[in-house]
């Protein structure tokens, strides 16, 4: 979840990691509170009750910083190796599905698995009863659609895991940035040009205007991958102290915006104005922390170590904490009702544990799946190499029989 699912070409920058650490937080948090605290209107008046229910309900506003981060990382990416003329495509694709899927799909058969331990120990609470999600939106043609990113376009999100809807939001960035930019700038030849642009085009017709509604925020992150080294340069003159104030400033005005949009319902199906000035700020955040507020130290042993192992777990945490928590609110809310807890020390003690024991899940899923992208994406690109030159020398094999 720098985003939900890229990884940087360099992760060195502990105060980015920091960033997407902290929004990944934000999503879980935000979620948890839902599933478990009575509503704002129903807990105490008291500033801090108020206070703390209103800073975890801010997931929406974070997963729209993921998605700045993504296009910093990935659209930067990509814009770099078109501009020098190194951009594969075959590369490209592996490069982002093999990242994709290789959480997604476990995350998918693990969805089904919890939401089959609740429907049968807890058929009786509302989130797994026949007319919930995890018994209407399961079956193999929906997990399918889930794997082609179709949701929630096409088909539902995955049984009870309603977080998989960014999940295309980022696909469909990932393929319309790259034949746009080939289109209208890096591509050579016309009858190309027109084939990328008309390509883009078409993605766009597809998936939509709910899809690429965010579209521009995204496009906010690559656009300051783009200026990167415009940005780095002016920022070595700005006086630590003065880019300390502005960094504070930013992550201040960041955070108000995110309330913003809370207010205004910001949601996968609703993207107010404010959801476009979190954007902005997330950005210019983005800009400022280019030159590392922490940078490593010799041997890696910093105290920010530990944001840069969450936030490279932070997919994998995203792509699970759903079901996760839904198992989880529903096992320990009074008679299944979820949506019950009220402020107090002993249910905010239960928040963190289950917190903790979400992040912790994440992490373990990150060994066996995400951990493995490099390999994975290695090992794919190898087998469609060998079967591409046995394509060719079957081919000629055959010319020469003839």
């Amino acid at each position: 979840m720098g985003d939900i699912t890229a990884r940087p070409e360099r992760v060195d920058n502990y105060a980015l990691n920091a960033v997407r650490a902290a929004a990944a937080f934000l999503v879980v948090a935000g979620h948890a509170r839902g599933f478990l605290f009575v509503g704002r209107e129903d807990a105490p008046a008291d500033i801090l009750t108020q206070g703390a229910l209103a800073l975890f309900g801010l997931g929406h506003g974070a997963v729209l910083v993921f998605f700045v981060l993504s296009g910093y990382f990935v659209g930067g990416s990509a814009q770099r190796g078109l501009a020098r003329g190194a951009f594969s495509a075959k590369s490209y694709a592996i490069s982002r599905l093999t990242r994709l899927w290789i959480v997604l799909i476990p995350a998918i058969l693990l969805t089904a698995i919890l939401d089959w331990f609740g429907r049968t120990y807890f058929g009786g609470a509302a989130f797994y009863d026949d007319s919930r999600n995890a018994a209407t939106n399961s079956g193999w043609p929906i997990a399918l659609g889930n794997i082609a990113f179709l949701q929630p376009m096409h088909v539902p999100s995955f049984g009870s895991n309603e977080a998989l809807w960014s999940l295309t939001y980022e696909a469909a960035y990932y393929a319309i940035l790259p034949l746009l930019l080939a289109g209208f700038w890096y591509a050579r030849r016309l009858r190309v040009r027109i084939l990328v642009t008309a390509a883009g085009i078409a993605l766009i017709v597809f998936f939509g205007w709910n899809v690429l509604s965010l579209f521009p925020v995204w496009l906010l992150g690559a656009a300051v991958a783009f200026l990167d080294g415009s940005i780095r340069s002016r920022l070595a003159g700005v006086s630590p102290v003065l880019l300390t104030i502005l960094r504070v400033l930013n992550l201040l005005a960041l955070a108000g915006a995110m309330v913003a949009d809370k207010v205004a319902g910001g949601s996968p199906v609703n993207t107010p104005f404010t959801s476009y000035v979190v954007g902005i700020l997330a950005a210019s955040l983005v800009a400022l922390l280019l030159p590392d507020l922490w940078p490593r130290k010799a041997g890696g042993r910093h105290l920010l170590g530990l944001f840069s192992r969450l936030a490279g777990s932070s997919y994998s945490l995203y792509a699970i904490h759903y079901p996760l928590l839904t198992l989880i609110a529903v096992a320990v809310s009074p008679r299944g009702v979820t949506g019950s807890w009220q402020p107090s020390l002993g249910s905010w003690s239960g928040f963190v544990i289950i917190i903790v024991a979400l992040t912790t899940a994440g992490w373990l899923f990150s060994l066996m799946t995400e951990g493995h992208t490099d390999v994975a994406r290695r090992t794919v690109a190898a087998l469609l190499s060998v079967s591409f030159r046995n394509r060719v020398f079957n081919r000629a094999s055959a010319d020469l029989d003839r």
